[in-house]
């Protein structure tokens, strides 16, 4: 972080001045950056934190660039020390929050469930990945235990429709994904199905006009009709939307809200990047707007994050402590909530642990020179990890459903009951399919065919 100069701190004294004397807003609340209905301490130590600071790329949210100028800055403070000390009215939502806990709730749908969504390497393209993940017993203890206590995979198709993920779609693309479909997802299943599909299209969101996200929403649709017509039972929906940007009180660019009520299921991120700091209250405020953009009528699944970001050198390098886990991102995910106006309570219908194994080599010097046992050794630290917090997980999720102790297998069974019974399956229950790599492709012109936009 580089410093704030005299000729800025002069400016910063005479607002803190004004800001004393004057209620004057910046913008509608303006300042609060982990969203908790308050300017405060909180809220400048974030900006601080992050100040001269070009805001990451691609899906990791920036609240603390206000302004929305793509940079923690100048501009950013003083939002936060212009309306210093100033807090959201008794308004609507704050009066609905205290009713709901003045009266019984009238939940409506089926208890939250828990689901693995680690990205093991055995679901990965590539055969060398996927072959050592199971020579090695990849997190071999979390995946015994999810598999004995109910907890199903949640599959993951890293691209989506952009199978190779290039940022084109193409007409080897549609194929490609219509075989990881047909040789991953049982053609009955009916559970959750995430679309991870980021990309430049994702980037071009940030500051994307209406008109303009309308045009990124009608590309994102089309690979939903397309997944739809090989698994029309699944419940299709894309990784991270909407960003939590898009969910706070200062976010002035293009919805998504078509994409997010024509998807099966949405998969909002709680990532989680201030290690330390309680930000629980953004998390559940997210992913409660989550569910009122969808109107209640689109399953929810929080996507949880265990890892944070290393300042120095970059990369999501470190854990959070599972206590830090469970606090911040899947307990306000649980305990969010949205009524309809027929005073029916809408919740999550589940929470799922991300997490991916290619981390450890990335961020691990000389690997290739790294003997089997050591790369086990690497593995199966993450993998305790992992058991940990799936076993904290379960429990938190059973509490929610009223089930208590010994009920988790039926709390996680409403998800879709998608459990893979062979290796080949289960390779692909996740992501892309290890043997899809290595699968004869079928002719294209066997393939469902779906309007959709493609380069040849």
């Amino acid at each position: 972080m580089r410093g704030i100069n005299s000729q800025q701190l002069t400016v910063l004294t005479a607002v803190v001045t004004l800001s004393a004397a004057s209620s004057t807003s910046f913008a509608a609340l303006s300042g609060d950056v982990n969203a908790d209905h308050v300017v405060n301490f909180s809220d400048m130590l974030m900006v601080v934190g992050q100040f001269n600071e070009d805001c990451p790329a691609s899906s990791v949210p920036c609240p603390t660039d206000i302004d929305q100028d793509g940079r923690t800055g100048f501009n950013d403070l003083v939002a936060v020390l212009s309306n210093w000390g100033a807090s959201e009215p008794a308004d609507q939502a704050s009066s609905d929050d205290t009713e709901a806990q003045t009266q019984e709730e009238n939940l409506v749908g089926p208890a939250p469930v828990l689901m693995d969504g680690v990205y093991y390497d055995m679901y990965a393209h590539s055969s060398a990945r996927a072959d050592l993940g199971w020579a090695l017993g990849q997190g071999a203890q979390s995946r015994s235990w999810n598999s004995e206590n109910g907890i199903d995979v949640l599959p993951y198709s890293y691209g989506g429709v952009d199978f190779n993920t290039d940022g084109q779609f193409t007409a080897q693309d549609l194929v490609s994904f219509q075989t990881w479909l047909e040789e991953t997802i049982p053609a009955d299943y009916d559970g959750p199905v995430v679309l991870d599909m980021e990309g430049q299209l994702w980037n071009d969101m940030y500051h994307a006009t209406q008109n303009e996200m309308d045009e990124i929403m009608d590309i994102y649709i089309q690979g939903l009709e397309f997944a739809e017509t090989v698994r029309p039972n699944a419940k299709f929906g894309y990784w991270g939307l909407p960003k939590k940007s898009m969910t706070h009180p200062n976010y002035q660019y293009g919805n998504v809200d078509v994409l997010l009520k024509r998807s099966g299921a949405i998969f909002p991120e709680t990532y989680d990047n201030n290690p330390g700091s309680d930000n629980s209250t953004m998390v559940q405020n997210h992913i409660a707007t989550c569910i009122e953009i969808v109107e209640g009528q689109v399953p929810v699944y929080a996507q949880l994050f265990p890892r944070f970001r290393d300042d120095v050198l970059g990369g999501w390098r470190h854990y959070h402590e599972n206590e830090e886990v469970l606090h911040d991102q899947a307990q306000p995910a649980l305990d969010a909530r949205w009524t309809d106006d027929d005073g029916n309570t809408h919740r999550v219908a589940g929470i799922a642990l991300w997490d991916a194994y290619v981390l450890v080599k990335n961020f691990h010097p000389n690997w290739d020179e790294l003997s089997d046992g050591e790369i086990s050794n690497l593995w199966n630290e993450v993998d305790e990890i992992h058991l940990g917090l799936f076993q904290d997980l379960a429990e938190m999720v059973a509490e929610e459903a009223g089930e208590g102790e010994g009920h988790e297998a039926e709390a996680v069974a409403e998800a879709g009951d998608f459990a893979p019974e062979s290796e080949a399956q289960a390779a692909g229950g996740n992501g892309a399919r290890a043997a899809a790599g290595r699968a004869t492709t079928k002719a294209a012109s066997s393939r469902t065919k779906v309007a959709i936009s493609v380069r040849k």
